[in-house]
């Protein structure tokens, strides 16, 4: 009702400039009143000035509705997603889309020694209606040693060193996010807001990561992601964020 409002009130303005030029309304005033007539060029543009700012409020409203419809179409999207430790069988479906999303992946026997030296690393995101796996994600407790050596660059390097990851998580740890991908913007969204959860639940301290994606280098500038190294670009350094400063 207020978008009519507004509509209508703008037209009103627009059509009354229109006929206060068109009909010389400001030329009669100037004619039987001289002493204003240096004024009257004002009233066309005063006219057409509200009626830019109700255009204008109008255009910013509408806006402002269409992106909060699409938050709450978005908001039941995510409600109609799931989120459950990986059973070792969902490992293939996992590895084929962390290779299809990610593309320089562990491979799958690497994947699966890591899940059997900690079965509570990995998550998927299953969609409630389809029971389809549409995302996942994968954080491992790292060791002193394994700290140490994503600092240094190389935990990534060569094969999985189990060296690197406890067995279990604990208090105040310090953890690599290893992975994250979704099938679709849905499963990817709610990856993400599950990894979060995930996160603040375990009662990280630091979380280490390394962005491989445009999705990846994106999350972590939008999330306040800091590098390591003050010589790290987004695109290859590794970057540390503090979760007690949620």
């Amino acid at each position: 009702m207020r978008d009519y409002l507004k509509t209508g009130t703008a037209v009103f303005f627009a059509l009354l400039a229109f006929l206060v030029s068109a009909y010389g309304v400001d030329d009669k005033l100037a004619q039987n009143y001289p002493s204003v007539a240096p004024y009257t060029f004002l009233i066309p543009l005063a006219m057409l000035a509200v009626t830019g700012l109700m255009v204008l409020s109008l255009v910013v409203h509408l806006i402002i509705s269409v992106f909060e419809r699409l938050q709450r179409i978005w908001g039941t999207s995510l409600r109609n997603t799931t989120v459950s430790k990986c059973a070792f069988s969902d490992l293939p479906v996992i590895h084929r889309l962390a290779t299809e999303k990610v593309g320089d992946v562990s491979d799958l026997a690497q994947t699966q020694a890591l899940y059997n030296h900690n079965k509570d690393c990995f998550r998927k995101i299953v969609d409630v209606k389809t029971q389809a796996v549409i995302g996942y994600f994968c954080v491992v407790p790292l060791t002193n040693k394994g700290v140490t050596q994503v600092q240094e660059r190389n935990l990534l390097s060569g094969t999985v060193d189990l060296d690197n990851f406890a067995k279990r998580f604990a208090k105040g740890s310090s953890v690599y996010i290893g992975s994250i991908a979704g099938a679709n913007t849905k499963g990817a969204a709610a990856a993400v807001e599950q990894l979060k959860l995930f996160l603040m639940n375990k009662d990280c301290l630091k979380a280490f990561a390394r962005p491989m994606t445009k999705h990846g280098v994106r999350l972590v500038k939008n999330y306040g992601f800091a590098p390591v190294s003050t010589h790290d670009r987004v695109e290859t350094g590794v970057f540390v964020y503090k979760i007690r400063q949620i």
